[in-house]
C-alpha cells in the first residue's frame, strides 16, 4: 500500500481558483486511490483522509503551474489544565482558569478519541491565517475586530490518530500570567497530557487543546509541541541542525535525501 504524500503539479486552467482545482484533486485522487486499493481495504481505506492543500496560491484568470500538495504531519503535544490563553499557548496571557480536580487520564482519552476522523475546527486568533489580506494575529495584537463583511469560521481537519503518551497529575508546567487582575489564579495543583496526533494539513494543535479542555468541562493550553514529520521529512532522520548549514556535505546529502 503506498502512501499519498509528496507534490503533485498541475497545470490549471483560466477562470477557476485556486482551491477549486485543490477541492478536485482531493476528490479525484481520493477515487482513484479507491479504486486500486478497495479490494484490500474495503470500506475502511485512507483515501477517506487523505488531505489537498496547494503551494501557492494563483488568480482565477491565471493559468500554469499549481502545486498540490498531499499531505500528512505528525505531532507530539502537551496540554496544561486549568488555564487557557488568549493565543491558545505557553506564549500568552491567561483569559481564563477552569477546575481540574474531576479530570483523570481515561477521562481525557475517551474525549481526544472523539476528534478523530473529520470534523471542524476554528483557527486560533493568533495565527498566520489571511482575512482580508491580514494575518489574524494583526487583528489580534491591536484589538480590531475582523471586517464587517469576515468572519473567522470552522475549517475542515481530518485527524487519522490521537494517542496519549503520558498524564501527569502534578504536572511541572507552569501557568502563563495574567493582565486581568480580577481573574482567579489558576490552580496551584493542575494535571498535564502528551499525546501523539497524526493528520492532515491545516490542523492547529493549539486550538485542538483549547477545545480539548472545554470539552472537558474545564479549559487548557499547549504547553509544549514538537513536529515529527511533515509529508515524508521525519525529524532526526531527514532534518538537519541549524549548526550543520555550514556544512555543504550536510546540505547535500539532506537534499539528495528529499529528491529520492
Amino acid at each position: 500500500m503506498i502512501r499519498l504524500h509528496g507534490l503533485v503539479p498541475v497545470n490549471k486552467p483560466k477562470g477557476i481558483t485556486s482551491y477549486d482545482v485543490v477541492a478536485r484533486a482531493q476528490r479525484e485522487i481520493a477515487k482513484a486511490w479507491e479504486a486500486r486499493y478497495r479490494k484490500e481495504f474495503g470500506d475502511r481505506g485512507p483515501w477517506k483522509r487523505l488531505k489537498v492543500g496547494h503551494g501557492g496560491t494563483l488568480d482565477p484568470m491565471a493559468t500554469g503551474v499549481l502545486g498540490t500538495i498531499l499531505s500528512s504531519e505528525a505531532y507530539d503535544v502537551t496540554a496544561l489544565f486549568g488555564s487557557a490563553t488568549d493565543t491558545y499557548d505557553a506564549t500568552g496571557q491567561v483569559t481564563e482558569v477552569g477546575p481540574v480536580r474531576h479530570l483523570t487520564r481515561t477521562k481525557i482519552e475517551i474525549e481526544l478519541e472523539k476528534f478523530k476522523g473529520n470534523g471542524w475546527q476554528k483557527p486560533p486568533m493568533y495565527s498566520a491565517l489571511k482575512v482580508a489580506g491580514k494575518p489574524l494575529y494583526q487583528y489580534a495584537r491591536t484589538n480590531k475586530p475582523l471586517p464587517l463583511d469576515r468572519s473567522l469560521v470552522p475549517r475542515p481537519i481530518n485527524i487519522f490518530s490521537i494517542d496519549v503518551l503520558s498524564y501527569n497529575p502534578v504536572s511541572t508546567y507552569k501557568h502563563p500570567l495574567s493582565r486581568d487582575s480580577t481573574l482567579p489564579s489558576p490552580p496551584a495543583i493542575s494535571p498535564s497530557v502528551s499525546f501523539r496526533v497524526r493528520c492532515g494539513g491545516g490542523t492547529y494543535m493549539r486550538s485542538l487543546v483549547n477545545d480539548l479542555g472545554e470539552n472537558l468541562g474545564t479549559c487548557a493550553h499547549m504547553c509544549d509541541l514538537v513536529r515529527l514529520s511533515q509529508k515524508d521529512i521525519i525529524l532526526g532522520k531527514d532534518t538537519l541542525e541549524l549548526e550543520e548549514l555550514e556544512d555543504m556535505d550536510r546540505i547535500m546529502w539532506a537534499m539528495r535525501r528529499m529528491l529520492g
